[in-house]
């Protein structure tokens, strides 16, 4: 009987045992996807001479092959070009991603500039635009510092 108690209670343990050994599937804190954006993102130099900044909400998916596809700046009206043509060339560049990885994703990049006791940040989008975006995981956002000449 104790033999059998001891296996009910393993058994009954074993689904909140595998839980805590659970593997991380989120792009968040995947520090290959972290530097390689890192290494690639640039800060578009006509932005940078016109005192431009951005929040740019970028949409994509990975496909089951970990190929990132798909690529869309979901707040277009308050993106200027320069920045969204630097979002496709980025997305375009980088590597292919873990399969486990595979889903849509939105990644707000900040754009902004900053030198001369002065801080240029990008305006916050309205409450409405959060409630519209899509159900895909909204990552951690990522920084794009240039300085003021």
């Amino acid at each position: 009987m104790k033999t059998f108690v001891a296996y009910l209670g393993i058994l009954l343990l074993c689904p909140y045992l595998s839980q805590g050994q659970s593997i991380d599937r989120s792009l968040n804190n995947d520090p290959a996807f972290r530097q390689a954006f890192s290494q690639l993102i640039r800060y578009p130099a006509a932005a940078q001479r016109a005192e431009k900044v951005a929040k740019a909400y970028v949409e994509f998916k990975v496909d089951r092959q970990g190929k990132v596809t798909d690529v869309q700046v979901l707040n277009q009206g308050n993106v200027d070009a320069s920045f969204k043509e630097e979002v496709n060339r980025l997305m375009s560049q980088l590597p292919a991603q873990k399969q486990t990885y595979s889903g849509t994703y939105v990644l707000p990049i900040v754009f902004e500039l900053e030198g001369s006791g002065r801080v240029i940040k990008p305006h916050e989008e309205e409450p409405s635009f959060f409630e519209s975006l899509p159900k895909g995981l909204l990552l951690e956002g990522a920084f794009v510092v240039a300085y003021l000449k």
